[in-house]
C-alpha cells in the first residue's frame, strides 16, 4: 500500500477576506450578466443600443472569467496531471460550450448565453471554498501535532520528563529518539545520526549531523538518537503549508468510491453532450447544437462526485478527531468500513511495563548505566528506564544487536566498560553484560491495559476479528486468536494471509510493526505511537477506545456516500436525457446545477457537523 503521499505538511488557513470578496463579486457580476443577457435575449432593441448591451456582457464576463477562472484552470491541470477525468473537466467543458454558443449568437445574430460561463465559475468557486472550509475544521481538529510534536522529553536532574512542547525554554535539554521528530529546534549536544527535514523547509534528502550541529524543530532523526540544548521557546511551531496536504488528501479522494464512478461517468456525459450537439447541429443549426451540448454539461455536473463527497468524507474526519481518531489519509475511510479483521500489536500497545521488583544487578552503578543506555532507545521496555538517567554519565556507540538487545560504551568515574542488555528466553527479563561478564537480571512486569477488555468486546460487537500479533509472548486472559513470537517479516506475512479471508487493519506503535503496516488494507497508530509510525499510519488513536469508534464513522460515512452517488447519478441520468432531447435551456439547466449543489451539499454533511 504506498503512502507516500499521505502526509506532507500542515497549515494553509481557511479562505482570507480577499477570497470571499472576490468571489462575492464574481456572483455580482454573474448577475449583471444574466440580466444584460436577457436584454439582449427578449428585448427588441436597435442595433446601436444592443451593440452597447453585447460589448458590456463580454467585458463584464472577460471580468468575471479573470476572476474566478484561474481557479477552475488549476484544478483541471492538477486532475490532467493525475491523469484523472474529474468533474473539473465537464465544468471547463460547460463553460467552453456556454462562451462557443454565446460567440456564435454575436455573430449570426442569435441568443447569448454568457450568463451561463459566470454561473459555472460561481458554482465552481462557490464549491471549492466550501470544501476548504470543511479541509480546515477537519485539519484544526487534527491539527499539527501529528507532525510537530504535542511532547517532549526533557532531561532535568538525571531524570526523563515527558512535558509539553510549550513549557520548553531555552537552555532546557531533551532526547529526541531515533524515529521521532524534533520537537523544538536546538544544538546536539550529544550522539550523532541524520536528520531528514522534507516536512521543515521541503529537503529530501537526509543530513548528517554530530555534536554541535543545529537541529530545526519537527526535523526527523534517523542513525540513533540525539541530545539537544533548546535554543528557541517551545511555542515557535513551524507551520508549514496546508496546500501541499490537501492536494494530496483530495488526490486520494478522487481515488476512492466516488472517483471511480466520476472517472466513468465524466467521459459518458462529454460523448452524449458530443453526439446531441453533432445531432442537433445538423437537424437545426450550430447554434442550437451548442445550446443542446452545452445544457447536457450543465446539468451533468454532479455535485455528488466534485462537491459532496470531498465535504462529506471531510466533515466525517473533523467528527472522528472529536472522538480521539486522526484521520492522516481520508481515503482509507472507504477502506476501514470494510475492514473484518483487527490485528493488534501487543507490547506498548495493549500493555503496559513497569521494573520489576526483583532486580538483582551487583552494582548500583548498573542501574544508572541502564538508564543512560536505555534513553536512546525508543521503545516501551527502555520507556521503563528513563527514570534512571545520570547526566554525568557519558555514554557513545549506542547500538541495536542483530541477536536482540541494545548496547553501547560507557564513561563514568575515569573508566570506559561495555555494557549490553539482552532479553532473556521468555522475552520479558533483561540480562545485563559490563564488560562480557554477567551483570545480573532485570524484571519486567507487564499488564493489560485497563480499557483492552472493553475495546475487544467492542470490536467484536462490530462483527469484526480481533487478532493479536507479536513479536513478544502473549498473555492468553485475553481470549482471542494470536501468534507470538513473529518477527517483522513474519508480521507482514500473516496480514497477507488473514487478508485471503477479510480486508485487514493493523494497529502497532514503533518501527518494527512498519512491514505488517504496509502490508495491511488500513494502518493504525496506536496511542503513543513513535513518529515515524503515526507519519506512516493511514489513522492514528488518541486512545485505544476510539478504534470502535473509528470503524463505526467510517461505517456510517460509506452509507452517506452511496446515498450521495445514488442520488447524483439517478438525477443526473433523468436531466442528461431531458438536455439531450432539447427540452433544457442552458439558463435553466445552470439553475438546476446551483441548486442540486446546495441541496446536496447540505446532505454530505451529518447534523453534528455542520
Amino acid at each position: 500500500m504506498d503512502r507516500s503521499g499521505a502526509v506532507a505538511c500542515a497549515c494553509l488557513p481557511a479562505p482570507g477576506l480577499h477570497d470571499w470578496m472576490r468571489l462575492g463579486l464574481g456572483v455580482v457580476i454573474s448577475g449583471q450578466v444574466m440580466v444584460l443577457s436577457l436584454a439582449i435575449n427578449l428585448s427588441v432593441l436597435d442595433v446601436s443600443a444592443s451593440s452597447r448591451l453585447q460589448v458590456a456582457v463580454v467585458v463584464l464576463t472577460l471580468l468575471g472569467v479573470a476572476l474566478l477562472g484561474p481557479e477552475l484552470a488549476v484544478s483541471v491541470r492538477r486532475a490532467w496531471e493525475r491523469g484523472r477525468a474529474t468533474l473539473e473537466a465537464m465544468f471547463a467543458l460547460a463553460l467552453a460550450g456556454g462562451l462557443g454558443a454565446s460567440v456564435l449568437g454575436l455573430l449570426f445574430g442569435g441568443p447569448v448565453f454568457f450568463e451561463v460561463v459566470t454561473v459555472v465559475l460561481c458554482v465552481h468557486a462557490i464549491g471549492l471554498r466550501v470544501k476548504e472550509r470543511f479541509w480546515s475544521a477537519a485539519l484544526d481538529r487534527v491539527d499539527a501535532e501529528e507532525l510537530y510534536p504535542s511532547k517532549a522529553l526533557r532531561l532535568v536532574a538525571g531524570e526523563l520528563d515527558s512535558v509539553d512542547v510549550g513549557e520548553l525554554v531555552p537552555g532546557d535539554l531533551i532526547i529526541v529518539h531515533e524515529g521521532s521528530r524534533a520537537a523544538a529546534g536546538g544544538q546536539v549536544v550529544a550522539g550523532h545520526g541524520w536528520i531528514r527535514t522534507d516536512g521543515v523547509d521541503g529537503h529530501r534528502l537526509p543530513i548528517a549531523v554530530e555534536v554541535g550541529a543545529r537541529v530545526p524543530a519537527g526535523a526527523m532523526v534517523g542513525g540513533g538518537g540525539i541530545r539537544v540544548r533548546v535554543d528557541q521557546e517551545g511555542t515557535t511551531a513551524l507551520h508549514a503549508q496546508r496546500a501541499v496536504l490537501l492536494q494530496a488528501f483530495s488526490a486520494e479522494i478522487d481515488d476512492g468510491m466516488a472517483g471511480k464512478v466520476a472517472s466513468v461517468f465524466a467521459p459518458a456525459v462529454a460523448s452524449i453532450a458530443l453526439v446531441a450537439g453533432v445531432g442537433w447541429s445538423l437537424a437545426s443549426g450550430i447554434q442550437q447544437g451548442f445550446s443542446v451540448a452545452t445544457a447536457v454539461l450543465l446539468v451533468a455536473c454532479p455535485c455528488g462526485f466534485g462537491l459532496a463527497t470531498p465535504v462529506a468524507v471531510w466533515a466525517a474526519a473533523g467528527q472522528l478527531a472529536r472522538h480521539g481518531v486522526r484521520v492522516r489519509r481520508p481515503a482509507a475511510l472507504e477502506a476501514l468500513a470494510c475492514v473484518g479483521t483487527v490485528v493488534l500489536d501487543k507490547t506498548g500497545t495493549l500493555t503496559e511495563l513497569t521494573l520489576g521488583k526483583h532486580a538483582d544487578l551487583q552494582t548500583t552503578r548498573a542501574s544508572t548505566w541502564m538508564g543512560a543506555l536505555q534513553q536512546w532507545f525508543d521503545h516501551p521496555v527502555a520507556a521503563v528506564f528513563w527514570s534512571h538517567v545520570d547526566p554525568t554519565v557519558r555514554l557513545e556507540g549506542a547500538r541495536r544487536l542483530p541477536s536482540g538487545g541494545v548496547a553501547a560504551r560507557i564513561h563514568q568515574q575515569g573508566a570506559w566498560h561495555e555494557v549490553a542488555v539482552r532479553p532473556c528466553t521468555d522475552r520479558r527479563d533483561l540480562d545485563v553484560w559490563i564488560d562480557g561478564r554477567h551483570g545480573g537480571r532485570l524484571g519486567i512486569t507487564e499488564r493489560i491495559g485497563p480499557r483492552v477488555p472493553a475495546m475487544i468486546e467492542a470490536l467484536r460487537a462490530l462483527g469484526t476479528t480481533p487478532y493479536l500479533l507479536t513479536g513478544d509472548t502473549v498473555d492468553p486472559r485475553l481470549g482471542i486468536p494470536f501468534e507470538g513470537g513473529a518477527s517483522p517479516e513474519a508480521k507482514a506475512a500473516r496480514v497477507v494471509a488473514l487478508q485471503e479471508v477479510s480486508q485487514v487493519a493493523f494497529v502497532g506503535d514503533r518501527p518494527n510493526d512498519l512491514p505488517a503496516m504496509a502490508s495491511a488494507d488500513v494502518a493504525i497508530a496506536a496511542p503513543d505511537a513513535s513518529a515515524i509510525v503515526r507519519e506512516t499510519a493511514d489513522l492514528s488513536l488518541d486512545t485505544l477506545s476510539a478504534l470502535p469508534e473509528a470503524i463505526r464513522g467510517a461505517r456510517a460515512l460509506r452509507v452517506r456516500l452511496r446515498r450521495l452517488l445514488g442520488l447524483s447519478l439517478v438525477g443526473n441520468v433523468i436531466g442528461v436525457s431531458v438536455a439531450a432531447a432539447g427540452a433544457l435551456h442552458p439558463v435553466v439547466a445552470a439553475g438546476i446545477m446551483g441548486g442540486t449543489s446546495l441541496m446536496v451539499t447540505l446532505l454530505a454533511v451529518p447534523p453534528g457537523a455542520r
